[in-house]
């Protein structure tokens, strides 16, 4: 028996005995929300009681998102590629430790402010101190939500005035006799942010006010409210307009007539003008393609783009401008207020956006249209091609459709209204970056067919009765 034990006893101290099995766990760390036609980054954390020499495991996405890319941790070889990994290392990992990470894109039809899942299903730690044994973990997973696309306003007050507040309207046109007004506004979605409300100073003419919902995914909606202030009524004084001097007999009535002449001209107020458009904007010596009917404008700049150099021109020499904002750029979105009044004090206002793009993500410099469609005419488009010349028929306007090459870029259309011969439509394509392309569509208009019918008529009735007329007189001539 003692010899046994000795044996045995020899064996426990040759032989390590493994107490306790292997455990862990795999963590998932996503941002917390994403944006509908966005992407983002998960990471693959692995946590370990023990060594641990390779982790397998199967990437599974819930409805709307789908795998972009997945690659492992530099410190294990293997693959992670379509999600399925299956990795190994020499250098054992024990306690907390990296496994790889993996872009999920999220689709642009997806149902905002919903839950996603993300999970990693099936996951196996190898255990090297037990012959490299499998050992089974379980499951892990996380949630992402999907941020709100909702910019839009449930309510829009402007003191001293009513409008009649619909949220799918964008502009609303009041007068208000006042030296101010206040405006209140919103959101539908209590997680998007309203700007550009509060107490506004009111000039005599039009003045321009721009309420701006960003929606908790970055989303934009403009509403322009475009306040009139009547300018106050100016009353003759009719003692100036007469003379306090009577006309002496022989009649010194010249003098008389002209004073009341200068009296007249001095009652009148200069005319001043109130042209409070802006002229021309330039972004870091790019020019920004302006146009009268648009007074928001938006863009994207490299993430290297810190500061910005903004400069602009009035269209009216005695218009000022006055700009607000902050020049030094975050990442996401930046806004400016251009603020130009006109010589009579009206003003307009016009909001740039300029969004400054996260590291590594690249600007788009695409201002191609892909296609150029208009209804009852055939165009031969070709993307390089930037003018064209249409013949229409009686139509003030034309239904066009125009779709960028790039799904960043943005297409306008200007001058699409009143339609005369010589018109001249543009469509102005604008990239991520800013930049613009112009096409230009030169408009002719047939003359209509009616006049040539009518002198056609008119023509073939005076034959007619050319012929009757001979003919009655060959028939009074034979009598």
């Amino acid at each position: 028996m003692r010899k046994l034990a000795k044996i045995i006893g020899i064996l426990l101290i040759i032989l390590p005995l493994r107490v306790n099995a292997l455990t862990g766990s795999i963590s998932i760390n996503c941002d917390k929300t994403i944006a509908p036609g966005s992407s983002t980054t998960c990471r693959i954390v692995g946590n370990s009681d023990g060594d641990v020499s390779g982790v397998a495991g199967v990437i599974e996405l819930g409805s709307g998102l789908t795998l972009s890319s997945a690659d492992k941790d530099n410190i294990w070889q293997g693959s992670g590629e379509g999600g399925l990994f299956d990795v190994y290392t020499d250098n054992n990992q024990r306690g907390t430790f990296n496994v790889g990470s993996f872009v999920i894109t999220a689709s642009s039809s997806i149902t905002s402010g919903a839950e996603v899942s993300i999970k990693m299903k099936n996951i196996v730690f190898t255990d090297p101190a037990i012959d490299f044994q499998d050992v089974s973990i379980g499951d892990a997973s996380t949630s992402i939500r999907i941020a709100s696309t909702v910019n839009t306003l449930s309510s829009l007050t402007v003191s001293g005035a009513t409008i009649n507040f619909n949220a799918n309207t964008t502009t609303y046109n009041v007068t208000i006799d006042a030296s101010s007004t206040t405006i209140s506004a919103t959101a539908t979605d209590s997680k998007a942010s309203v700007s550009g409300t509060g107490t506004k100073t009111l000039n005599y003419g039009a003045n321009t006010f721009n309420v701006t919902v960003t929606s908790e995914s970055g989303a934009t909606k403009t509403y322009t409210i475009n306040i009139t202030r009547p300018k106050p009524q100016t009353k003759p004084d009719n003692n100036n307009n007469q003379s306090t001097n009577k006309p002496s007999t022989g009649g010194n009535n010249n003098n008389t007539s002209s004073n009341n002449n200068n009296n007249n001209s001095n009652s009148k107020e200069e005319e001043k003008s109130n042209n409070n458009y802006l002229g021309s904007l330039k972004v870091n010596g790019k020019d920004l393609k302006i146009t009268k009917d648009e007074t928001n404008y938006k863009l994207t700049v490299d993430n290297d783009i810190k500061e910005l150099d903004i400069s602009y021109k009035a269209s009216d020499d005695k218009a000022t401008i006055k700009l607000e904002g902050d020049k030094n750029l975050k990442i996401g979105e930046n806004t400016f207020k251009i603020i130009v009044t006109a010589e009579d004090g009206s003003t307009k206002e016009y909001t740039l956006t300029v969004i400054r793009a996260e590291e590594g993500k690249k600007v788009s410099k695409n201002n191609y249209l892909k296609n150029l469609k208009i209804d009852n005419y055939d165009i031969d488009f070709n993307k390089n091609t930037l003018e064209y010349t249409i013949k229409i028929k009686d139509e003030a306007s034309l239904k066009i459709t125009a779709t960028p090459e790039d799904s960043k870029a943005k297409a306008r259309i200007t001058g699409n209204n009143n339609l005369q011969d010589g018109s001249k439509v543009k469509i102005i394509v604008t990239a991520e970056d800013g930049s613009t392309r112009e096409y230009t569509l030169n408009i002719t208009k047939g003359g209509s067919l009616l006049l040539p019918i009518i002198l056609g008529i008119i023509l073939v009735i005076a034959i007619i009765l050319f012929i009757i007329l001979l003919w009655r007189r060959k028939k009074n001539n034979r009598k």
